[in-house]
């Protein structure tokens, strides 16, 4: 059933979307919300898949998201192609990535297992391009916060579900681990607080918004993620300083105040649990942790092209040398992941493969910085939410491995390509929502 499924979506709905994408720019712009909506939903199917594996992909996995942007990408292609920038920013290192990836096959003790991980790398080329053509086209702003709107209301009904009918004490929402809804929703919870504080919206705007962000801000908080919490104050703190330095209204400084004072009156409520967490933490956890980062960094220095990219568990499991110096979890059969995703990354794809993502990081913070903290209206403020957000996910990084985890991954390319086109839009001197009909 779930293949003849697949098979008339992929048949029926692709083309749709892509007639619908060609009709009109209101279109698109519906079409780019289900697009940033679609990855807090588990809906893909798997044409092969090895689900007892512990590295971050498990198999060749075509997802709701893709066939979404293969259908905008489509319509772009057929109505705006006199406009397309067809080579992004930021594509051919991208790309210079996967080759890292491709290249650390010659110390893959797993082609298969490779292969699941650059798979999912070339589909985002297709996200990412599509992403960043539809921005550059028609800046579809209110599709973005549309989207973000519905996947905090999905991820918030469910965290509510989890946390009090079920009884869960860190809820997982429709993620595989807790840890990863941090990383997910303060990527967004930026983004959304920077529009709604960009100019004035209407009263239903403000309210929506409002919802969603205390809901996502609940959510991140119900995971009981010590990272997760901490980042959330710093995250939502900046955000209303920039929003209130930026310009500061009545409106503005009074939304700023009943922000604070809910944050307040819910982590009183919940500071026991808090203070709980942080003290009976399992010591285990960290040394296992240190365990696995100097494992990961042995690998690294021992194989220039890396140990395969999403093998660093099998390499873990089977290869001895790197198991020397485990001890918290040298019982489980099966090893985990490095938990530290820059140390992961140069362990699977090398020095150099982790030295062109951070390139990567790098050139999106820094193109979109200097518009965040200029005089560019509504897009300087959203750029500044991106910016953010990104910092967030890249802080997460340090503690946790869920940057490459699907939704998270996914997440990641759109928001960033939504920034970068923002900001190529704003050095060629383009400004506004309606550029193009």
């Amino acid at each position: 059933m779930k293949w003849l499924a697949f098979g008339a979506f992929l048949m029926v709905g692709v083309p749709f979307m892509a007639a619908m994408a060609t009709s009109s720019r209101k279109a698109r712009v519906l079409l780019f919300a289900a697009l940033v909506a679609s990855t807090v939903l588990k809906i893909s199917v798997n044409f092969y898949s090895i689900e007892d594996y512990r590295g971050p992909d498990r198999g060749f996995e075509i997802s709701m998201t893709d066939l979404i942007a293969t259908g905008l990408g489509l319509g772009l292609i057929i109505s705006q192609w006199k406009q397309i920038c067809w080579l992004p920013f930021n594509l051919l290192l991208y790309l210079g990535m996967v080759c890292m990836a491709i290249f650390s096959l010659a110390n893959a003790p797993d082609f298969q297992l490779a292969g699941f991980t650059i798979f999912k790398w070339a589909k985002t080329t297709i996200l990412y391009w599509t992403v960043f053509n539809c921005v550059w086209c028609d800046w579809p702003i209110r599709g973005m916060v549309a989207g973000i709107i519905g996947a905090a209301g999905i991820e918030t009904l469910i965290g509510f579900q989890q946390k009090y009918l079920i009884g869960m004490y860190r809820i997982n929402g429709t993620f595989d681990h807790s840890n990863a809804i941090p990383a997910y929703l303060l990527m967004i919870i930026p983004i959304l607080m920077s529009w709604m504080f960009a100019r004035s919206r209407t009263t239903f705007e403000n309210l929506a918004s409002v919802i969603a962000i205390l809901g996502m801000c609940f959510v991140v908080a119900a995971t009981m993620s010590r990272a997760g919490l901490l980042l959330m104050g710093m995250t939502i703190t900046g955000s209303l300083t920039y929003a209130i330095v930026k310009s500061p209204t009545p409106p503005k400084i009074g939304i700023a105040f009943l922000f604070m004072a809910i944050f307040l009156a819910g982590g009183i409520k919940s500071m026991d649990s808090f203070i709980e967490r942080f003290e009976n933490a399992p010591e285990s956890s960290g040394q296992a942790r240190d365990e696995f980062n100097d494992a990961a960094d042995l690998m690294a220095e021992k194989n220039i092209l890396g140990v395969g990219v999403n093998c660093f568990s099998r390499v873990m499991t089977e290869d001895a040398r790197y198991r020397e110096s485990i001890h918290v979890m040298e019982a489980e059969e099966h090893a985990g992941v490095c938990h530290h995703i820059y140390r992961l990354t140069a362990a699977e794809i090398g020095y150099a493969g982790l030295g062109v993502f951070l390139m990567i990081v790098g050139r999106f913070l820094f193109t979109m910085a200097p518009f965040a903290f200029g005089a560019y209206g509504e897009e300087g403020c959203i750029l500044f939410g991106v910016a953010a957000g990104s910092l967030a996910l890249h802080a997460v990084g340090l503690f946790e491995w869920v940057f490459r985890v699907t939704p998270v991954w996914n997440l990641f390319w759109i928001t960033s390509g939504f920034g970068a086109a923002t900001a190529m839009r704003l050095k060629r001197g383009r400004q506004g929502e309606f550029e193009f009909p």
